[in-house]
This record gives C-alpha cells, structure tokens and sequence, in this order.
C-alpha cells in the first residue's frame, strides 16, 4: 500500500565526478541533517504564535488574525509552480541558503509592520513563500543524497525538528519581543532563524543538472507532469488534499489564549514546551506504529483518534490548564500526521533524481492545501459559533474525510496486512 514513484523515472547512476552525489560521501549524520530544517519551524512559531499575540494584544479578533494566517499560508500549496527552478542553474545549497535569508528578512519585517495589517499580511506572505522553497530545495537536496534505509529516520528528524523549532521559536519569541527594545528583540528573534543556515556549507551538494536547464520548458513540464501519472501519485495525492490529518487547529492556538483566560506567558509556554514535547512524543511513537500498520492507514488512523480529542475539548472547561492539555494534545496528533507523511515524501523522491526538489514540493504542496483551506474554515467557524463552532468543524470535517478514505480502501482491497513495509518503519531502528 505505500505509494512511491519509482526510482528508475530518471537515471540514477552515481556521478564520479562529483563523489558527494553518493549517500555515503555525506559528513552529518542523519539526525544532524534534520536539524537543517530549522529554520522552518522557528518561522512557523513567528507566524502561527507571535504575530497572534502581537495582534490579540492590539484587539484583532482571532477571526481576523486567522483569516491573515490563511492568505499567509497559501504558497504552502502554490510554490511548487516555480519548484522547478530548484534543480537547475545553481545548486539546490545555494538556493536553500537564498530562500532561508529571504524568510528571515520577510520575518523582521511582518514584526515591524503589525500595525499595517494588509503590509503585514503581504510580508507573511512572501515570507512563508521563501519558506516553503526552502522547505523544498532542502528536502528534495537531502532526500537525493540519503540512503534509502535511513529515510525513514530523515522523514522522523524533519518532523521533529520543524516541531521543537516551533516550539523553541514559540517560548522565547514574545519575551523577547517584550522584555527588549522592540527592534532589538526582533533582530535576535530574526538572526535566531538564519543560525542553523551556517551547517549548510558542510553538506555535500550534487550539482544542477544542465541537461534540465537547456531543455524547453514543453519538456521540463512533461516530465513534471508524469510525475502525477504514476500510480503511487494517484493513491496519495487524493489522501494528502482532504482534511484527514491536518490538524490546521494548531496554527490556530496562539489566538485562543482569550478564550481560555490564558495569559501571554502560559500562551507562549504552551505553544513552545507543549510543542517540542508532543512533536517528540508523536514523532517517534508513529515509527513504532508504522511496523504494524503500513503508512496510508496509519495516516487515516491519526486523523480519526485526533478528531475524536478535538471533540472531547467541547465537553471540558475552558481554563488555561485545559489550554494546555488542548495544545499539548493536538500537537502530539499533528506531529504524528506530518511524520508519516514525511515519511511517504522522502520515499518518493528517490535517489540522485533531477527533480527530486521538484517532486518533494509537488507532494509537500498537497499536505498543505488542506492546513490552508481548513485554516480559513476554521477561522470562519470561529467568526459564526465561537470555539464550540471551530472545534466541531474541524473534528467533523477530518472524521467525514477519514471515513470515506477507510471505506475506498476496504472497498478496493487496500486492507493494511496487505501492503508493504512503511519506509518509516525504518526510522525506528
């Protein structure tokens, strides 16, 4: 049951003119590689949990601070239109570095200009733009140079440390925004982000394929689209766009902290320890599952018993530990989901593939899709029934999703002692 292109679309041969196209020329280990995507995660928590608190301080409805988010988010599903300029020209380091500077300026900005509110959501924009193509070059780089056994393991790193970035980033962002002087607090917030940039340079980087770059562009976008055309595609692609394991709620949550009575400090705490706690818990706990349950109904699997939590907050009371427990639980879903889907990506991409950053950003956009759409949902269920109308939606939504997801499967044969072994099953070991 898990869905993979085949490696044998393009060629695979090992260059021996560049050695370090080879997995095993590689000088980090695996978990040192995953901490790269850093980067990603601290500007997540700037998005999704200071630019809230900034703009809830200012009395901007969480509607309103939503529904900016939303539009923010969009290039998570639309930026891999320009995907392919990641594997030709320079190298896929090169344009890593460039787009993880570029977020990181986008980031200063959108800190400085929260009174503005339609420049602030055109700076987020542009900013999660030049993310997600770092997300891209980054991973489609490190996913051609990876062994095959051990993408599991790079699928379970990327997840982890895109979640304890968040929550490092969350934990400190709003201290020291408020306890230094404003642009002194966002230079540090913002160098803090372009740190982990400087390991770059200690990865190798095979270099840009020329052939790419000299064909016409007809060409280019026929290989790309055959990409779509395999049968691997086809069965996930559909699973990745529904809200099954999207758990959009929590790039909501540093705007509920009214709602809970909770207080800036325990929002930030929240957001930030609960975070790389459940990202861990939830990423290393989905390896364990994927030995016995192969990916596809695994990922329909956590969407079902984490819409199941989302329900069980309506029945609780609404207090600042309650936030907490509410946080650190969605998290450990979330955390879960994107590990397996991960997981499913990297084992995808295939080794030295000329497209690889390519086709990690085609399928990386399709799990995104649903966190945007299901964000501005959210936000409008928000704006209509409060946190009982945004809680249920959610939860009914992904629980729908999953259902008829479960019942296509049965219903075609795709029962999990039938499929193959989850690449994240490896990430355990």
């Amino acid at each position: 049951m898990t869905p993979a292109l085949p490696d044998q679309a393009y060629p695979q041969e090992v260059d021996p003119a560049h050695p370090a196209s080879h997995p095993s020329h590689r000088r980090l280990p695996v978990w040192a590689m995953g901490l790269s995507n850093l980067p990603f995660g601290l500007f997540g928590a700037g998005l999704f949990v200071a630019i809230p608190q900034l703009l809830t301080a200012r009395h901007i409805s969480p509607a309103v601070s939503t529904a900016i988010t939303a539009i923010a988010i969009i290039p998570g599903f639309c930026a891999f239109l320009v995907s392919p300029l990641l594997d030709v020209f320079v190298s896929r380091r090169f344009y890593a570095i460039l787009f993880g500077v570029l977020q990181t300026l986008f980031m200063a900005a959108s800190l400085l200009l929260t009174d503005h509110l339609t420049a602030l959501t055109v700076t987020l924009f542009l900013g999660f733009f030049s993310c997600v193509l770092f997300n891209s070059a980054l991973g489609g780089w490190l996913g051609s140079i990876t062994a095959p056994e051990e993408e599991g393991q790079l699928g379970a790193w990327f997840a982890i440390v895109n979640f304890a970035g968040f929550g490092i980033s969350a934990i400190i962002a709003i201290p020291l925004l408020r306890g230094l002087p404003y642009l002194t607090g966002v230079a540090c917030f913002c160098l803090l982000i372009a740190a982990p940039l400087a390991m770059l340079p200690f990865l190798p980087s095979p270099p840009p394929d020329r052939r790419l770059a000299k064909e016409s562009y007809q060409r280019f976008a026929g290989d790309v689209l055959a990409l779509f055309r395999k049968p691997g595609s086809l069965r996930t692609l559909p699973l990745f766009l529904a809200p099954c394991a999207t758990f959009a709620i929590v790039n909501i949550v540093g705007a509920l902290g009214n709602d809970y009575a909770a207080s800036e400090a325990t929002v930030s705490v929240a957001g930030g320890l609960c975070t790389m706690v459940a990202a861990l818990i939830g990423s290393l706990t989905a390896p364990v599952l994927a030995r016995r349950v192969p990916l596809l109904p695994l990922y329909l699997l956590i969407g079902s018993i984490g819409a199941g939590f989302t329900l069980l907050q309506l029945g609780l009371p609404r207090t600042p530990l309650l936030y907490v427990v509410m946080v650190f639980g969605e998290n450990i879903f979330a955390s879960a989901g994107n590990a397996t889907a991960t997981a499913i990506i990297f084992g995808a991409v295939g080794k030295r593939n000329p497209l690889a950053a390519t086709q990690f950003s085609i399928l990386a956009a399709a799990t995104f899709l649903p966190q945007t759409y299901m964000q501005a949902v959210d936000g409008s269920a928000y704006g209509i029934g409060g946190l009982t109308g945004m809680l249920l939606t959610d939860a009914a939504l992904s629980l729908m999703s999953c259902t008829v997801f479960a019942v296509l499967m049965h219903w075609r044969g795709a029962r999990p002692n039938r499929g193959p072994v989850s690449p994240l099953a490896d990430g355990g070991n």
